[in-house]
Formats: structure tokens, sequence, C-alpha cells
């Protein structure tokens, strides 16, 4: 359902979003072909024509996408900002920092996560290619902080004022956004599209500030998750808070909250209560076109909208838009085990630091194993998004998981923060009435 004279680019890779393969950038600027390959051997080939250096690609599942570091979405996006991509973006970014809220909010809020056993992971695995199970005891050996909501336009605002942080983001100049939530004049500009996910557009000036491109902004959305956020961008922005990514178990021990065979933090039933509430922002309809938004929310909720979701408090752990995790996603791995934030396990080479300017890699294979690059380093992602639903993204469950790559940025990923004692000056939340079950 790409708009008429879109390119449709394919190729097997395993991120969503995530910016990989210079080589196939490289060739698909030479108008050229390329290949990569996916989990267990998959492979795909690819061809970019006109002068466009983006590689779009959709993996198994219909929810990855991979694109050139140095890609481009195509000149004709540039016409939504009369040419000046850059300048539009800068005054977009100086509008947004001039009218981020000052003063106390509620949005920076944290739950204490108190010390305790569960048990992680599925039996049933809904999907065994994404290890979600078998399950396993976690001890959580001491009490925790994690944010009660998502981190949210209002704090992000806040830090990168007082920061002059540049998100991925920003410095590659696009990220992906859903068509439908785009105007008809940015959609119209955009000239690629990920086959087996045409939904999915690489969108140029689309930023924190801007969600959906340059002709959007965040002023009536404070109180949002902010998305087009990168692993990088938030593991920095925890640590100038304070804290730090939860690891997967943590969040997973979080988001049950003391229960135990939950499908989700509340319970095993989606919509709950009398007459039924939506518990989640996922998605309403037939996806990926037909978005009914039952529950309020066409795309992100704000903060608080649909009430706690467990016994302690935390809000949106399901649903609404992924979240990064501290733990990183290693094909072959074995099962999970509960990890620190700063231990990966012995099959995933260390990252190396990113290079300023990607370079092509040896056409032959290396007899032993290299360093993967930090911004292709696959990280764990949790709770799922909008745009998950039973038939097409069952991932909002406890137990499922999901994975993109460090420079990933899109539409729907965003985090929150844990923090191993109480930052200064951070409120609290008291555990919500009715137990948030």
């Amino acid at each position: 359902m790409a708009a008429k004279g879109r390119s449709w680019v394919a190729a097997a890779v395993v991120a969503l979003g995530c910016r990989a393969a210079s080589a196939a950038a490289a060739a698909a600027e030479a108008g050229g072909t390329c290949s990569a390959s996916g989990p267990g051997g998959s492979g795909g080939s690819c061809a970019a024509r006109g002068g466009r250096d983006g590689v779009l690609s959709s993996g198994g599942g219909g929810s990855s996408m991979s694109v050139g570091t140095d890609g481009d979405p195509g000149a004709g996006a540039a016409d939504i900002a009369g040419g000046d991509i850059a300048g539009r973006s800068a005054a977009l970014l100086a509008a947004a920092l001039a009218a981020v809220p000052r003063g106390d909010s509620e949005w920076a809020d944290v739950v204490r996560i108190p010390a305790g056993e569960a048990q992680l992971g599925a039996a049933r695995q809904h999907f065994p290619q994404d290890a979600e199970g078998p399950p396993h005891d976690y001890t959580q050996a001491r009490d925790l902080y994690m944010d009660k909501y998502e981190f949210s336009n209002e704090r992000w605002g806040r830090w990168v004022a007082g920061s002059a942080h540049v998100t991925d983001a920003e410095r590659y100049g696009w990220s992906f956004v859903h068509e439908l939530a785009l105007s008809p004049a940015t959609a119209a500009g955009v000239m690629q599209s990920v086959q087996g996910a045409e939904w999915w557009l690489p969108v140029r000036g689309a930023a924190w500030y801007a969600p959906e491109g340059l002709d959007s902004n965040v002023t009536a959305r404070w109180d949002h998750p902010v998305v087009h956020v990168s692993h990088a961008d938030a593991a920095a922005a925890c640590a100038a808070a304070g804290g730090r990514l939860p690891t997967e178990d943590e969040w997973e021990y979080a988001a049950r909250g003391g229960k135990r065979d939950r499908l989700y933090p509340w319970g095993n039933v989606l919509m709950t209560g009398s007459p039924k509430r939506h518990r989640a922002n996922v998605w309403q309809g037939v996806p990926p076109y037909n978005n009914t938004a039952e529950d309020g929310c066409a795309w992100t909720c704000p903060a608080g909208a649909l009430g706690p979701q467990n016994g302690w408090g935390l809000h949106h752990m399901a649903g609404n838009v992924w979240e990064w995790t501290a733990t990183r996603w290693c094909p072959g791995a074995g099962p999970r085990t509960a990890t620190d934030p700063a231990r990966m396990p012995p099959s995933c080479p260390r990252p190396t630091p990113p290079p300023r300017t990607r370079t092509t890699p040896p056409s032959t294979p290396t007899p032993t194993p290299t360093p993967t690059p930090a911004g292709d380093v696959e990280w764990v992602k949790k709770g799922g998004s909008f745009l998950c639903h039973v038939t097409s993204c069952y991932r909002y469950r406890c137990a499922a998981r999901d994975k993109n790559t460090a420079d990933t940025s899109a539409y729907n990923v965003g985090f929150r923060c844990v923090y191993d004692d109480l930052p200064p000056g951070r409120r609290v939340a008291a555990a919500p009435a009715g137990n948030g079950n």
C-alpha cells in the first residue's frame, strides 16, 4: 500500500529500523545490488536505483527492517521543508526547547521494586525464535527504583536543554514512522518503503521534537513517551538521571509485579472489568492500516491514560512504546539468565566503538570472529507497542521479547530507567488503589 512511485527494496536482516551494513548502502548508492544474512542463515538480495543510498528491508515476521548507516530516504522528502531540512529541524528543536514545561512534574515519579523471587520467561512460547523460554527462576537481590512512566517528552526536553544531547535520529537526519501517522504532504514526499512492512517509512527530519516529520511537534505531547531515541540515547539519558537501563530480567520482574503465571502485568485477559476496559495501548482494528483507536490513543498515549498495570503502580509496561533494556540479544546464547548490566554472554563478541564513517567490510570472511561494531550490536527491547496486535505482533506479554540494533530509532521505541538508589529529589509513588490488577 505504498504511495505510487515509491520504491521497495528488500533484504533479509534482523532489527526493526536498524541502520546496518555499509556495504549494502554503498551498493545501493551506486545503483547496484547487495545481500545480507538474517537469523538462521536466511538471506536475500536488494537493489536500489535512482541515486538513493538507503537499503530498506524486511526480515521474518514482517517486523524487521534495515537501512544503510548513511542511507537517505529520498530527496523528495525535502519538499516538506522547502529544501532546508537542517534549518527547519533546528527551528523546530529551538521551539521545542523554549516550550518545555518547567517546575515539578509527576512524570518523573519512581516506583519501588521490592527484592524478591519470580519465575520469568514462558513455558508456552508464542515465538520460539525469540527465546521466550524456558521459564527460569530469578532473584532480585535488593530493592530497585523504576520510573513509574516511560521517559516523557518533558523529561527528555529538559535534559536536552541542559546537555545539548543530539540523538542518533538527528545525526542521521531521519527515522522510521508509520505511514498512517504522517500528513499527506509528508507521506507523498517519501520515496521508499519497506517490502513486507510497507507501512514503515523513512522520514527525513523525524526526531523526538518532530515525531511525524517536519510538519509536526510535541508541544501538546509533553506527557507522552519520547520516541525516535536509540539505545545509546536512552542509556545516556538514564545515566544523566542517576540511573541506568534495566536488564531484561529486572524489567520483566518489575512488569510481573510479584505475580506468577500471567500473560500481562495485570492478569491473563487483555481487557478487564465491567464494562470491559482497555488496560494497554495496543492496536485496535485490523493491522496495519485499520486503526480504530478504541482505547482513545491512535498512536502514543499520555503517561497516565490507562491507569496502573500492576500492584506496584507501573504504567504502560505492556503496549504504548517498546522499551530498551541493558541486555544484549545474542543469537545462539541459549536460555536467558539473570545478568548485571555490564555482563554479556560469552558467545557475543564485545562491541567496538562506532566509527565516525563506516567502511565497507571485507568481501571474504575472516578465519576468526571479529567484534561487532557498537552500532550494530542488538539489544533486547520489551513491552510491545501501540502497533502490536495478537495477529501480527503479540509481544505485549510479560515474557515476550524482541531486538533492535543500538543505533535504531523509530516512532514506537522509547525507554524507562531504573535506579539502584533513590535519586535525590525524586518522589516514590504510592501503591495504586485497587492494587492495579
